[in-house]
């Protein structure tokens, strides 16, 4: 308990190599506390070269520690898919992140980061559904509809994307993602003179 805590306070202070060596000790006297696990992989992804971090190998494999500990644990499965989904590997994500949102399904971060997996497999209608998921709870509603125009443009639906654009420009007229994709939109419909002048717009604004 004691190495523990140190590599707590440690990495809450940013102390990494002191926090590695203590919670390298804490597992090796006791490894059957699910909480210590995603501490460990939490260290793992601190950036420090010398210390040979991050190390997302090792961070991935502290997390399958944990969940198999408390498999039921929806924060867990939530960690897992995002550490997935960061590293390209898309189809570990979903099955991370369905596990996360089923167990608890007030988790819409997790549901906006299963339709991104989603969308990176091409599973477009199961990446629709999740983002309906998130609208129809009115939380993230912003994050929801950029997710919502970018799958429209995959799926060859310009010009659906562009009217989901426009509902978020009406409340966010200078969001340069939501501008981006309006460009994306108005290239997509055949309109590269739009298109441009949207981007131009853009670099002109942010740089």
């Amino acid at each position: 308990m004691v190495h523990y805590l140190l590599a707590r306070l440690a990495y809450q202070n940013q102390i990494i190599a002191t926090s590695l060596q203590a919670i390298r000790r804490a597992l090796d006297e006791w490894s059957n506390e699910p909480e210590w696990w995603v501490l460990a992989s939490r260290i793992y992804q601190s950036k420090d070269a010398t210390l040979g971090l991050p190390n997302i190998t090792f961070s991935v494999s502290c997390l399958d520690q944990a969940v198999g500990l408390e498999p039921q644990n929806w924060k867990y499965h939530h960690d897992q898919g995002e550490i997935y989904l960061e590293i390209g590997e898309y189809l570990k994500a979903c099955q991370a992140l369905e596990k996360a949102t089923q167990n608890n399904p007030d988790n819409m971060e997790g549901w906006l980061l299963l339709a991104k997996s989603q969308m990176a497999t091409s599973q477009y209608e199961l990446a629709s559904l999740s983002i309906e998921h998130v609208l129809e709870s009115n939380n993230e509603k912003e994050d929801a509809l950029m997710l919502r125009a970018e799958l429209q443009i995959l799926q060859n639906k310009p010009e659906e994307a562009h009217e989901t654009v426009k509902s978020i420009l009406s409340v966010k007229p200078e969001d340069p993602i939501a501008l981006h994709l309006l460009a994306r939109s108005l290239e997509a419909m055949n309109k590269p003179d739009e298109a441009l002048a949207v981007l131009e717009n853009v670099v002109d604004t942010f740089g």
